[in-house]
């Protein structure tokens, strides 16, 4: 799932240029270079919802895969993949979030 890898890498580039600019990172591949600081929390908050979107094919299709059993269909289980990514994603955001 190189394409996938890729995805992430550019969600967290995305968010990087929005808080640094456009010309302070510079990207190859996944190979990114940083000039400055920035909030890695919301580098991470965008590379979740990349990760985790649950109006993504691909990863729909690996989680419901993955909940399949006895050879049965991974279609059968497509709404509990999705169910499943909306849920952990929700739950990795909260954990994040820095109010009480």
């Amino acid at each position: 799932m190189d394409d996938f890898r890729q995805m992430v890498v550019d969600a967290a580039v995305k968010e990087l240029r929005h808080q640094l600019g456009e010309d302070e990172v510079d990207v190859h591949g996944t190979m990114v270079q940083v000039e400055g600081g920035f909030r890695m929390a919301r580098v991470c908050e965008y590379v979740l919802r990349t990760a985790l979107d649950s109006r993504d094919e691909r990863i729909i299709e690996e989680v419901a895969r993955g909940i399949a059993r006895d050879g049965r269909p991974w279609e059968d289980f497509r709404d509990q993949a999705i169910d499943a990514l909306t849920s952990m994603f929700g739950i990795m955001t909260a954990l994040m979030d820095p109010s009480p």
